[in-house]
């Protein structure tokens, strides 16, 4: 079967949108706490204004917003599913799984730009 390469587009928007719909349901409420003292803060920090960047990049001819917040995506992603992994335990393999699928978009808009 060949691939359907008419919905490519679509399917990078769809992309963007779960990715931005993730950050903010997972990282809103932790980011307006402002809690300047806590890692978690500076972490969501990135993980919303990357997030937002990273969509708006999608707007834009040239690759290098997409790229770049797609880049920072994946290293906060990185950071955080080594901090977050605790084992197999329920609520730690959640939570792991989860950023290491944002890691993976973001490595593919990294590696694949706005194409």
């Amino acid at each position: 079967m060949k691939p359907w390469t008419t919905f490519t587009g679509l399917a990078k928007w769809l992309l963007r949108i779960a990715v931005l719909l993730v950050i903010f349901t997972q990282y809103f409420n932790i980011f307006i706490d402002f809690k300047l003292d806590d890692i978690a803060f500076y972490v969501s920090a990135i993980y919303i204004v990357f997030g937002v960047l990273f969509f708006a990049g999608g707007f834009l001819s040239k690759h290098n917003l997409t790229v770049i917040s797609a880049l920072l995506l994946l290293l906060v992603s990185i950071y955080v599913s080594v901090i977050v992994f605790d084992g197999f335990k329920d609520e730690s393999v959640i939570k792991f799984a989860q950023h290491v699928m944002l890691g993976a978009v973001a490595l593919f808009f990294v590696t694949d730009g706005n194409k």
